[in-house]
C-alpha cells in the first residue's frame, strides 16, 4: 500500500485550528482549501494534511497522512452507497467489498455507529 504524507500518529504538532489554519492545514499549498476555513489566511507551503483537486464540475478533497484520511474527515468512515461504488468501479466485485473488505476495514477500525433513534429523537 502507498500512502502520501506524513505519520502524525506521534507528531508533537497540534492540529490546524479551522479559524486560523496554519502550514500543517494544506498540502503544498500557501492558503485554506477546507470547505469552511478562512479564505482569507495565508501561510507558506507544507507538506501538510489537506489537499484538493480541482476539476469542472466537482472539487475532490485528499487527507494526506499515513493511516487514511480520518485526519482531516473528522474521524468518521464514511461508506459509499452501493450504486456510486458500481458506478465509479465497475470492474471491480462491488460484493467483495461490501461483504469483505469494507466490514474488515470497520473491525480494524473500530467503527463505531450512531443509532438510528438518536437522529429520530433529534430536533433540527
Amino acid at each position: 500500500m502507498l500512502e502520501m504524507g506524513r505519520d502524525w500518529r506521534n507528531s508533537t504538532i497540534p492540529f490546524s485550528k479551522v479559524t486560523k489554519p496554519d502550514k500543517y492545514a494544506t498540502w503544498l499549498k500557501n492558503k485554506p482549501i477546507a470547505p469552511f476555513g478562512n479564505a482569507f489566511y495565508h501561510h507558506k507551503k507544507y507538506i501538510g494534511v489537506l489537499d484538493r483537486m480541482d476539476y469542472k464540475n466537482q472539487n475532490i478533497y485528499l487527507g494526506h497522512a499515513v493511516g487514511g484520511g480520518s485526519i482531516v474527515n473528522g474521524g468518521m468512515a464514511v461508506l459509499p452507497r452501493q450504486i456510486d461504488f458500481k458506478k465509479t468501479f465497475p470492474q471491480l466485485d462491488h460484493r467483495v467489498f461490501f461483504e469483505h473488505y469494507f466490514p474488515r476495514a470497520r473491525k480494524r477500525l473500530k467503527v463505531n455507529v450512531i443509532d438510528p433513534e438518536f437522529y429520530q429523537n433529534t430536533p433540527l
